[in-house]
């Protein structure tokens, strides 16, 4: 997200991709964040002095900026923003702050991106929800054993239905 936001187009051009086919007009796009910001760069900002609720917002609004800034380049795009998936208790990567710290890392983007595709009318995919375990981390039984959902039929049968 953080990358997405602030490189924008030089980053991500759904119309010149870096990789893969181009989107097409009238296609349904799905922008897919990983959780990376919440696991490891939230916290070292806010442990840097930042405010938490500013870090989050920056990053979200940056990131529909660069979604704005592809929207523009069509006359006609379905737009699907993925939920960030629940944080894992523990990873293989860098994890900063506590799990308290993570969960409302977490929540707290996941809420600015549902209101942010209400005021867009972007269409908001919530895989946080059916993969979280009692605790709000992200149910083991679900996971790759890493900080990967190990199977997407949710994912895929909710972007087919939308699109």
């Amino acid at each position: 997200m953080n990358r997405v936001g602030r490189d924008r187009l030089e980053f991500l051009n759904i119309k010149k991709p870096q990789r893969g086919s181009p989107v097409s007009e009238g296609d349904t796009v799905a922008f897919v964040y990983g959780e990376i910001d919440c696991r490891a760069h939230v916290m070292k900002q806010v442990m840097a002095g930042r405010n938490h609720n500013d870090v989050i917002s920056v990053l979200v609004y940056r990131y529909f900026d660069t979604i704005l800034l592809n929207r523009k380049m069509y006359k006609k795009l379905k737009i699907i923003v993925v939920s960030l998936v629940p944080p894992k208790r523990k990873a293989g990567h860098p994890i900063v702050g506590t799990k308290e710290e993570q969960l409302k890392s977490a929540l707290g983007i996941n809420t600015l991106l549902k209101k942010q595709c209400d005021v867009h009318g972007f269409i908001y995919l919530d895989v946080y929800t059916p993969h979280a375990a009692d605790d709000g981390m992200l149910n083991e039984d679900m996971s790759d054993g890493n900080v990967h959902v190990l199977n997407n039929k949710y994912v895929k049968e909710n972007i087919k239905k939308i699109s």
